[in-house]
C-alpha cells in the first residue's frame, strides 16, 4: 500500500510538473509586420549584453547598420527575414535576432543561435 502511494504521488508530481512547464509564458516576439513598422525610420538605440557587447546601434531604413561599441566601429546591413532582423557587420559575420518588447522604447534581443539575449532601448527614431 505504501509503495503505490508512493508511485501514485511521484506520477501525480510529474504531471503537475509537465502541466506547469507547458503552462509557461512562451517568449512573445514581435512579428514582421511590428519588426517592420519599427524599423520604419532610421532606428538609433542603446545596446547591452548583444554578442557580449555594449555600445550604439544605428539602423538606417535603406538597410544599412553601425555599431559603435567599446571594440571600435562595425558597419553592414540589416534585412527582415520573417519575424527576425538579421545582420551582416563585416568585421563578425552575420546573425539573426527576435525582439521581444520589454517596455515603451525597450526590447530583449534574442539571437537565433542560442547566444544569450542583450537589450535595446530605442533613443531616437528619424525620418
Amino acid at each position: 500500500m505504501k509503495r503505490n502511494l508512493t508511485t501514485l504521488l511521484t506520477v501525480a508530481m510529474l504531471g503537475w510538473a509537465g502541466y506547469a512547464s507547458a503552462q509557461a509564458k512562451k517568449a512573445d516576439y514581435l512579428t514582421n509586420a511590428q519588426l517592420k513598422a519599427l524599423l520604419a525610420d532610421t532606428m538609433t538605440a542603446r545596446f547591452s549584453g548583444w554578442y557580449s557587447r555594449s555600445g550604439t546601434a544605428v539602423f538606417q531604413k535603406d538597410g544599412t547598420a553601425r555599431l559603435d561599441a567599446a571594440g571600435g566601429v562595425l558597419v553592414g546591413s540589416w534585412k527582415l527575414e520573417g519575424n527576425k532582423i538579421c545582420t551582416n557587420y563585416t568585421s563578425l559575420g552575420p546573425g539573426c535576432q527576435y525582439l521581444e518588447k520589454t517596455g515603451d522604447t525597450t526590447y530583449r534581443v534574442v539571437p537565433d543561435n542560442g547566444d544569450s539575449a542583450g537589450r535595446f532601448e530605442i533613443v531616437q527614431k528619424r525620418k
